[in-house]
């Protein structure tokens, strides 16, 4: 890959109506000086990255259970831009100026938390989400993504993450208006938050840091 301004990192699974209107967005930017990787955790609709101009890498992943850990640090690795913005496959941008406006965020901090709007009108409420996320690739590079003990398994992998940012006392600002996504609540009508969805994570957690994961 090129070095670009920006790398976008997207992971995805069988979301793909989202997902284009995804990629439809990011199609239309003030701004296309950037990369995009798309790694597909193996979902049964295969998408044909020759659709999107803007698509410069496209994994797909046999379906072996869930790996959104994983798939995000496989794809972070191959990053070669200064900033690097992770997505989730169902999280919109709202607006043409979505890549401008992270770029211009990431060149005066080390992490920019995007917003995160949810289709009933709330808002992401946890301390740090990278449904939306905005880091320097230096950060990256001396500390790592997600924590692959996290992987196989949902949640709190972005708050262990969180944390180590936070303990290496790197800036972090609130996005503004350009950097929001429209998320959707499927998974939650879905139950994939349930106490047995991500209770091997959250025992993982407390076991490494001597806390539950919403207790602070």
């Amino acid at each position: 890959m090129k070095v670009k301004q920006l790398d976008v990192v997207i992971t995805t699974y069988n979301r793909n109506d989202r997902l284009f209107k995804t990629l439809n967005m990011l199609s239309n930017q003030t701004c296309m000086d950037f990369n995009l990787i798309i790694n597909d955790d193996g979902g049964k609709v295969i998408l044909n990255p020759s659709d999107f101009k803007i698509i410069t890498k496209y994994i797909w992943n046999e379906d072996v259970a869930y790996h959104r850990v994983a798939r995000f640090n496989e794809s972070v690795k191959l990053c070669v831009s200064p900033y690097i913005v992770m997505l989730d496959d169902d999280g919109i941008p709202n607006s043409n100026n979505f890549i401008s406006a992270y770029i211009s965020e990431l060149s005066n901090t080390d992490v920019c938390k995007g917003i995160v709007q949810f289709e009933n009108g709330a808002t992401a409420s946890s301390w740090f989400s990278t449904a939306n996320l905005g880091i320097r690739k230096s950060v990256y590079e001396e500390i790592g993504l997600f924590d692959e003990g996290f992987d196989g398994y949902y949640g709190h992998e972005d708050r262990d993450f969180g944390i180590r940012i936070e303990q290496k006392g790197y800036k972090i600002v609130n996005g503004g208006l350009d950097t929001k996504v429209n998320h959707s609540m499927e998974m939650y009508a879905n139950g994939d938050r349930s106490d047995v969805i991500v209770g091997h994570n959250t025992e993982y957690f407390i076991k490494k840091w001597g806390f539950h994961p919403k207790s602070r």
